[in-house]
């Protein structure tokens, strides 16, 4: 059931994005943050998930990070249960992942239901979770200029921001019983 809902997309501060994955190659943290080093704007970016899963990606992350002189906008938090995540996004702006696979894409599906403007690769269903243009964007890691511009508009114009988020609401999210009928429909 969709009971939370952020309270204020236009809170102050840097414009606090989001990314609920383990920090593993395929999920490609690094990737999102060359493209987020790109960006002349005040953001910070959650990574939500674990780091020791692929310990040395990880660390690889955070010391780019480092170089790229932004490890003070990049802040970590531990994988954690249902409510515990549930409170960190109700907290967020912004949506990002940038996937090399997901078989549904659970992480997004929550962040839209909460009503988060999104921006994904078009991987699993977030081509069904996302309305292109309209609660968020689907990007192509092929084509950063593209990536590196939807992710400013979203960091820069609030105005945006709430109109993705009223989108993004507004837009039925099926949920993981649902998506299991589906698939077994589907054999």
């Amino acid at each position: 059931a969709r009971t939370l809902r952020r309270a204020d997309v236009h809170a102050p501060g840097p414009v606090r994005l989001v990314t609920v994955a383990h920090l593993l190659p395929a999920k490609r943290q690094r990737e999102l943050l060359e493209l987020l080093a790109r960006i002349d704007a005040e953001w910070r970016w959650y990574l939500i998930g674990s780091r020791s899963v692929d310990a040395g990606y990880a660390a690889g992350v955070f010391d780019r990070a480092a170089a790229l002189g932004l490890d003070d906008r990049i802040l970590h938090r531990a994988a954690a249960g249902p409510q515990q995540l549930a409170a960190w996004l109700a907290e967020m702006d912004v949506f990002v992942t940038a996937s090399a696979f997901e078989s549904y894409g659970m992480a997004l599906a929550e962040a839209v239901a909460m009503g988060l403007p999104a921006i994904s690769t078009d991987v699993g269903a977030a081509s069904e979770l996302i309305a292109h243009g309209e609660s968020g964007w689907l990007i192509d890691l092929a084509e950063p200029e593209t990536a590196v511009a939807a992710l400013t508009r979203l960091i820069t114009e609030p105005a945006l921001r709430a109109q993705y988020h009223q989108a993004a609401w507004a837009r039925p999210v099926r949920c993981w019983t649902q998506a299991l009928a589906e698939f077994s429909r589907a054999l």
